[in-house]
């Protein structure tokens, strides 16, 4: 685990509400598993481009998304660039995956909306 990375997630987890403004991705907790992968496969020095590294990233990600399916959900309102959802980050696929759970809701398939996405 990255260094300050077990702080951040434990008050990620206490948390009820996180605001953000995300201007290049959409937001870790709101990623699908495959736009997540696009992202790290982007995002990452040659040197953390190692699939072990990657699926770990992945894997982290997708767990700290529990909190938005919990008794008492944390809420989340993040504004995103207009650009976001345009900016294609894996296939065409991974994009429709990725826009479709922004729309609804944000949250995993068959639970309660979590927040609140504005695209500026």
């Amino acid at each position: 685990m990255l260094s300050g990375m077990a702080m951040y997630i434990g008050l990620e987890d206490g948390a009820e509400s996180i605001k953000t403004w995300q201007p290049d991705t959409v937001f870790g907790l709101l990623q699908t598993k495959d736009y997540a992968r696009a992202v790290f496969e982007d995002a990452k020095p040659v040197e953390e481009h190692t699939t072990e590294f990657i699926e770990r990233g992945i894997a982290l990600r997708m767990e700290r998304r529990s909190i938005l399916t919990r008794d008492n959900p944390v809420e989340i309102r993040t504004i995103l660039d207009e650009a976001v959802p345009r900016r294609v980050m894996g296939s065409r696929e991974t994009m429709c995956k990725q826009i479709e759970q922004l729309r609804s809701g944000c949250s995993p398939a068959g639970s309660t909306p979590c927040g609140t996405v504005l695209c500026l």
